[in-house]
């Protein structure tokens, strides 16, 4: 039972939060499950490299009305054409949000990289916690 249970502490501007390992094939960040395997499978099939969770649901702020916040990175097999549809639709973040049950956005890793406001870039960069890597 105790190899069902993982810690990872990462550091915060404002302190310390907490990512558990709950049971097999889910993870708890603060206060929402996120089923793993099913996440897994979501990156395989849209070719994301790497999938990371950033924002309220990482921190003590995070409520039944929140949306996850997710930034990802494509790999080689990602297809941005079936990724992001007509009128700025996009289906990767519909599907997590489907199998979240809650809002999510979901953006580009090199766009936070990018952004102007090097305070919120530097503090996602810094607090992001890692959900998939190919």
């Amino acid at each position: 039972m105790a190899g069902d249970f993982w810690r990872l502490k990462i550091r915060d501007v404002q302190g310390i939060f907490s990512v558990k390992r709950l049971k097999q094939g889910s993870m708890l960040t603060s206060q929402i499950e996120l089923p793993m395997e099913k996440i897994a499978d979501f990156c395989r099939r849209w070719g994301v490299a790497r999938l990371e969770i950033f924002g309220s649901a990482l921190r003590d702020d995070f409520g039944p009305h929140s949306d996850v916040d997710f930034m990802f990175t494509p790999g080689p097999g990602f297809q941005r054409d079936k990724a992001y549809g007509p009128w700025g639709r996009d289906y990767m973040a519909e599907e997590l949000a489907s199998m979240l049950g809650r809002e999510v956005d979901l953006i580009e890793r090199n766009r936070i990289e990018r952004m102007d406001n090097w305070i919120k870039r530097r503090h996602i960069l810094q607090t992001a916690a890692s959900v998939y890597v190919d």
